[in-house]
């Protein structure tokens, strides 16, 4: 949840330095130009499009690592199929933990680096090979597995759109 918060606070600080003070700039004379500074935070923020693209990657994350955590609980007794899952926990943290990285960075108005954009990958793509390798004849873990992949895919799904739009 605390990467939702992040994103819609960038998203917040888009409208106060972004939507709002364009339009005043050209129709009022009294308001303030915006700085070097705000328009660096802004060009970090980016666009409506890319902070979309972000929150939804965001989302999708929060998704996945619920349907992971649900598997876990599921596959608790198949010693093979709840091992993936707790990799697969750990890929989704370390994509989490890259994207609070991220954030940071936005949120000081510098561009989010290659390292920790190549670590949110890296945690999702953990994740995504572990939950391909279980298999199981219990069809209940078998959907937890499908559940969790397929929300892990639209996790990167959303992330090549930021890639993409940011």
């Amino acid at each position: 949840m605390q990467f939702t918060t992040i994103f819609v606070a960038l998203a917040f600080i888009f409208v106060q330095f972004g939507v709002m003070a364009a339009p005043a700039i050209i129709t009022r004379g009294d308001v303030e130009p915006i700085t070097s500074e705000k328009r660096q935070l802004l060009k970090a923020i980016g666009s409506i499009v890319c902070n979309a693209a972000r929150l939804q990657t965001v989302t999708n994350l929060g998704a996945a690592s619920l349907a992971v955590q649900k598997l876990s609980s599921t596959a608790a007794s198949d010693v093979a199929a709840s091992g993936a899952a707790s990799t697969a926990a750990s890929g989704l943290d370390q994509a989490k933990s890259a994207i609070a990285v991220i954030a940071g960075q936005i949120l000081t108005g510098q561009v989010p680096s290659a390292e920790a954009r190549n670590q949110t990958l890296a945690g999702l793509t953990t994740a995504k090979n572990a939950l391909a390798g279980i298999t199981s004849s219990d069809s209940t873990v078998t959907g937890a597995v499908s559940d969790a992949a397929a929300k892990v895919d639209d996790t990167i799904a959303a992330g090549e759109q930021v890639v993409a739009q940011c």
